[in-house]
């Protein structure tokens, strides 16, 4: 068992500490990662549980090299993976062109029910975990993008703030989240 800290000694926090308290960007950049901590102490365990699916739902770097189900390639003049995240809606992702959100059946409802109740697989472009097919056969990967962009612009960020939030606090609600 752990029994002591290993990445930053006691002098080392103190420092980061007194730098929140005197300098104005130190403490700019405290205030906000309490925020963002602030935000995820918040949430149930079984939420955050939740919101790292298991392997039965697949990952994606790209929703599709066709872009969009809607626009097209015209996305990628927002960027090479230029899709909108809330960590709001999990599992869903907005297309910067039209706003329109993906998929359009409630996923994380589907997926609490272990991904059984297939009455919640309802609309025009439906991702069961395991992509949307077009009418043309060709594969976009809805939730899969959501779930390999959240954990890594969302769910990575949320662990490194709650640690920092811990670090600069010594608030133990962020080392337990």
């Amino acid at each position: 068992m752990k029994t002591s800290r290993t990445l930053h000694s006691d002098g080392e926090i103190e420092r980061a500490r007194r730098a929140c308290l005197e300098n104005p960007e130190a403490k700019k950049i405290k205030e906000n990662v309490l925020k963002d901590a602030d935000y995820w102490v918040t949430k149930s365990e079984e939420d955050l549980r939740q919101l790292l699916p298991g392997p039965e739902v697949y990952r994606a770097f790209d929703v599709s090299t066709r872009g969009c189900p809607v626009h097209g390639k015209d996305v990628y003049k927002f960027g090479t993976y230029p899709w909108i995240l809330d960590r709001e809606k999990p599992f869903v992702i907005k297309c910067p062109v039209g706003g329109e959100e993906y998929p359009d059946n409630d996923f994380f409802a589907y997926y609490k029910t272990g991904m059984k109740d297939k009455s919640l697989l309802t609309g025009k472009y439906v991702d069961d975990g395991h992509c949307w097919i077009a009418p043309d056969g060709e594969k976009y990967w809805l939730v899969g993008y959501a779930c390999h962009w959240g954990w890594r612009n969302i769910w990575i960020e949320a662990v490194k703030h709650l640690a920092q939030a811990y670090i600069l606090t010594g608030e133990r609600k962020y080392a337990e989240k």
